[in-house]
């Protein structure tokens, strides 16, 4: 199962019905890719919330500017592109410099985005892009 594909399937249609929060089951690693969501700006802020049974869950509180009367969502896309049958790996010199959003990697430093991954010098498995 795709937990981090789960997830942003649940970003892109929280979008398409302009909900202000998606809540997911927690992890670490979403934990992670939230927060370098955060930091990039496309999401508010999120938050880890603590239900039964010791179990937890992921916030995330969607950003959205307003356009004469129209909510218009920051993040305009987010797709996964390493997935658990095909995983896909790059080394720092092929990072994409075109690309107008962001990638994000795993590497062995953590998760980021692909400007600071190529700024460590470090490869990684790109889980996903934003636009």
């Amino acid at each position: 199962m795709d937990s981090i594909g789960n997830m942003f399937t649940t970003i892109r249609n929280a979008i398409i019905l302009k909900k202000s929060e998606v809540n997911v089951p927690y992890s670490k690693e979403k934990e992670a890719v939230s927060k370098v969501l955060k930091n990039k700006n496309v999401i508010a802020d999120y938050y880890v919330k603590n239900i039964f049974n010791n179990k937890k869950r992921l916030v995330l509180q969607l950003k959205y500017l307003l356009r004469g009367s129209a909510k218009v969502s920051v993040i305009s896309g987010i797709a996964r592109v390493s997935k658990p049958g095909l995983r896909v790996n790059t080394g720092y010199k092929k990072m994409h410099n075109n690309f107008l959003g962001f990638e994000i990697i795993s590497t062995n430093k953590g998760i980021m985005t692909s400007q600071e991954a190529k700024k460590m010098k470090i490869g990684g498995e790109i889980l996903g892009r934003v636009w």
